[in-house]
């Protein structure tokens, strides 16, 4: 009867000893895949940030094309697109003789930021990646 209830103590501590080391384990995978979730959010700003820029100086047509989004939203009269100083010549012939008004704006990283009197279109490379920051900030 001793040798029964020592066994049963040497296991019952042995399956303590075993929890201790599956919650332990638990942890670090909570932790590592915490970690990793973390990395994949950084690396995917990081490329829609730069995939966004470059998208835009290696196709300028895609920055009259946001232009020409807003315009159809906002309408013609009284808009004024803020851009880069770098988009400010490509956009403003773009849109030549519409009476868009074209302004150079530092601020602007890239894309484009329209106002007009019926409301204001954020097409800008930064807006667009804290659109993408917010979803991966759900996502961690």
């Amino acid at each position: 009867m001793a040798s029964l209830a020592a066994a049963e103590a040497e296991a019952r501590a042995a399956a303590k000893v075993l929890k201790e080391v599956a919650d332990a384990i638990e942890g670090m995978r909570q932790g590592l895949l915490t970690e990793a979730r973390a990395t994949t959010a950084a690396v995917i700003l990081e490329a829609s940030r730069r995939i966004a820029g470059q998208a835009l100086h290696v196709d300028p047509a895609l920055l009259a094309a946001i232009v020409e989004e807003a315009v159809g939203a906002l309408g013609r009269e009284g808009l004024t697109v803020r851009v880069a100083p770098a988009d400010f010549d490509a956009v403003r012939r773009a849109v030549a003789d519409s009476g868009i008004v074209v302004v150079e704006d530092p601020a602007v990283d890239g894309g484009c930021i329209c106002e007009g009197p019926s409301g204001r279109i954020d097409a800008s490379v930064s807006c667009a990646v804290a659109a993408v920051a917010a979803v991966l900030e759900q996502w961690k």
